[in-house]
């Protein structure tokens, strides 16, 4: 510490690729210190202005911020700029001290977001907007490294929304594409094509 990851500047900013983009994705990693937490924000700011979804993935990581309340709060501060949010079972119930996942999506709905989907790792994702709540299955596939699994799931499903996709088709592709991310080892290795995802012969979890 400082990493270099902290120490993106509001003065870096590309302000035409920001007004020129459809979809803005960012995660809390960039938001545990200075300058990048302000410049984050700034960015997602003049993305959302120029009509671009703000997509928002709050990624706990204990040993990059002061102390849990510290991470609670910054976790929470962009959560009003985000029309959607893929968080985790765990970061979820952290964030709102909620008792169930239902409750907790409830309550992140509150903050701004359009979407809020909780990934529940082989039980799927709960998936909720103001107008109800919905679980979609897992995939039975066998779990080899869970990393990326999450990023997966965010990644695909930005693309399918992109793609103009039916919700229920975005889910599905997301949920597919995450299980078989899980099923191979590594990181970016391990995030299957648009391909492989529409072809695969996996079944829903019992």
């Amino acid at each position: 510490k400082p990493g270099a990851d902290t120490q993106l500047t509001k003065e870096e900013l590309d302000q035409r690729l920001l007004s020129d983009c459809r979809i803005f994705h960012f995660g809390s990693l960039s938001l545990t210190d200075e300058p990048a937490r302000g410049t984050t924000m700034e960015a997602a700011a003049i993305a959302k202005r120029a009509g671009a979804v703000i997509s928002y993935d709050p990624n706990y990581r204990a040993s990059l911020w002061k102390d849990e309340k510290t991470a609670v709060e910054g976790m929470k501060s962009a959560i009003p700029l985000a029309d959607v949010m893929k968080v985790s079972d765990e970061e979820c119930l952290l964030m709102t001290g909620a008792a169930t996942y239902e409750e907790a999506a409830d309550q992140l709905l509150a903050m701004g977001p359009k979407l809020v989907a909780v990934t529940l790792g082989g039980d799927g994702v709960l998936v909720a907007t103001k107008e109800g709540k919905q679980r979609v299955q897992g995939f039975k596939v066998p779990v080899v490294d869970t990393t990326a699994a999450g990023d997966t799931f965010a990644g695909f499903f930005l693309a399918c929304t992109a793609r103009g996709l039916s919700v229920e088709r975005t889910l599905e592709l997301a949920s597919k594409a995450s299980s078989l991310a899980v099923s191979r080892p590594g990181a970016s290795d391990s995030i299957p094509t648009i391909e492989e995802v529409e072809t695969t012969g996996i079944q829903l979890a019992k």
